[in-house]
């Protein structure tokens, strides 16, 4: 079993060599550099499969455009301790929602 360390480590190399490039464009102040983005974090963690097409390239939309609303809309300020569970479940209801009603728990999590 590997140590907290060892494991610290293994997180670390990940988000230096990938997960960090996907926050900063996700940060973006310009929207086709945050759909790559999204895109791209969507393949990373492997939750495009969850945004089913029917509810967004099926109706004349972007890939992936509700998603990319809710999250430039989040309901909340500031993410902590305390109100990350909070944002997460709201997020999880809100793709649930854009998304044909199943549950997004998976992918507001990573998100």
């Amino acid at each position: 079993m590997p140590t907290i360390r060892e494991s610290a480590n293994k997180y670390a190399v990940k988000w230096f060599s990938k997960e960090r490039e996907l926050v900063r464009g996700a940060e973006s102040i310009d929207r086709d550099q945050r759909f790559g983005a999204l895109a791209e974090a969507a393949g990373y963690f492997k939750i495009a499969r969850n945004l089913p097409r029917r509810y967004d390239v099926d109706c004349a939309l972007p890939r992936m455009s509700p998603t990319l609303e809710i999250l430039a809309n989040p309901g909340h300020q500031h993410l902590d301790r305390q109100t990350v569970r909070e944002a997460v479940r709201s997020l999880r209801s809100r793709l649930a929602a854009a998304y044909g009603g199943r549950d997004q728990l998976s992918a507001a999590s990573k998100l």
